[in-house]
């Protein structure tokens, strides 16, 4: 048997502390299986507040609006023509294509 790459992945991921060796889930001891329970529970609550903290961050930028932020408000300068027509900037196509790059390399980790 080898180990994929997504297993070998999870096996080096921090536990603060606990145990990682998932054969103590299946164990008599209680106290290891408890020891193993806390090191998933200690990666679940880090990933937790990661997102948190990163949303609380975006909800912040949403708030104190374009003027103040710019474009980490959620809304990009519209400037008009001669005829009045609105147009987006030429950067626009850039910034959502790094936008979804990233977003999709975060789904892939």
């Amino acid at each position: 048997y080898t180990q994929s790459y997504a297993v070998q992945f999870m096996h080096k991921l921090p536990r603060f502390g606990h145990g990682s060796d998932f054969a103590k889930l299946a164990s008599n001891n209680e106290d290891e299986q408890i020891d193993y329970a806390l090191g998933i529970i200690a990666i679940s609550f880090f990933v937790l507040c990661f997102f948190i903290f990163w949303g609380s961050i975006i909800i912040a930028w949403k708030c104190m609006g374009y003027e103040r932020v710019g474009i980490c408000a959620g809304r990009a300068r519209v400037t008009s023509n001669n005829k009045g027509k609105f147009r987006a900037p030429p950067y626009l196509w850039f910034l959502r294509c790094i936008f979804m790059g990233l977003g999709c390399s975060m789904i892939l980790l």
